[in-house]
């Protein structure tokens, strides 16, 4: 009688063993990957970006306007299911020079800020979000802000804040606006060194099991290429996945 007790305790407790064994590892598939997104910022200006073309589909492309290959570079994009986002040029305290085409200066009136974008993004088809190139100046100042926010108010787009200043104002006022607004985590690239790289990258991925999600920018260099070729061992390995930047706006941390 003793033994057959012990036996059904046995069965017992390994039934119950296994019904909590299930459970976790139930409540660890239901629990969604941190995910990542990058962007390639200043994309347009050179004939080597369309190198980048060969990286994977998730990592999007921010065009300059109204540069040698912007137009093809995003219609390339688009045809791979890549996003393609404007990399709008905006007022910048310093290194002026760097712009490129048409920027956006806090000078300017609502109709000049209007017919300055609308001529960026006819030469970006495809944009279905804009951040900012540059813009340490036109993004402190809520006035400019508020005209370009109300611009894209009425196309749908999306704005990354690309934080090129700690006091950006752009992602609270986008937000204030109704705006589906995001902002940039980490620069990549800012030295562009395969060490450096992978120290950046190991703080995305830090960032993204902290907050479920983080967002880094990159820019169209050599080294980044080769580095970027070889991500997506590394963050399967870490248990992040990869995403593209519609997902990745569209899930909430």
């Amino acid at each position: 009688m003793l033994i057959r007790l012990l036996f059904i305790f046995w069965v017992i407790s390994i039934v119950l063993s296994n019904v909590t064994s299930a459970a976790i590892v139930s409540s660890q598939a239901d629990k969604p990957k941190p995910m990542v997104t990058i962007v390639i910022d200043d994309i347009g200006y050179q004939a080597r970006d369309f190198g980048f073309l060969d990286l994977p589909s998730e990592i999007t492309f921010s065009i300059l306007p109204n540069a040698q290959f912007s137009t093809i570079l995003a219609q390339r994009a688009h045809a791979q299911n890549r996003d393609v986002m404007l990399h709008m040029p905006m007022e910048s305290l310093v290194h002026s020079s760097e712009l490129g085409h048409a920027p956006l200066m806090s000078s300017m009136d609502r109709q000049q800020l209007a017919s300055t974008f609308q001529s960026a993004l006819a030469s970006v088809p495809f944009a279905i979000g804009v951040n900012n190139h540059m813009g340490s100046k036109f993004t402190q100042l809520s006035g400019p802000l508020q005209g370009v926010m109300d611009l894209l108010e009425d196309t749908g787009m999306f704005f990354l804040d690309s934080r090129t200043t700690p006091f950006s104002k752009a992602y609270e006022i986008a937000k204030s606006s109704n705006i589906s607004a995001i902002r940039r985590d980490i620069f990549l690239d800012h030295e562009n060194t395969p060490e450096f790289m992978q120290t950046q990258l190991i703080r995305l991925i830090n960032k993204a099991k902290q907050r479920g999600k983080a967002l880094a920018i990159a820019h169209p260099h050599k080294n980044t290429l080769a580095f970027l070729q070889e991500i997506r061992p590394t963050l399967h390995a870490a248990g992040v996945e990869l995403v593209d930047i519609q997902t990745y706006q569209n899930t909430k941390n």
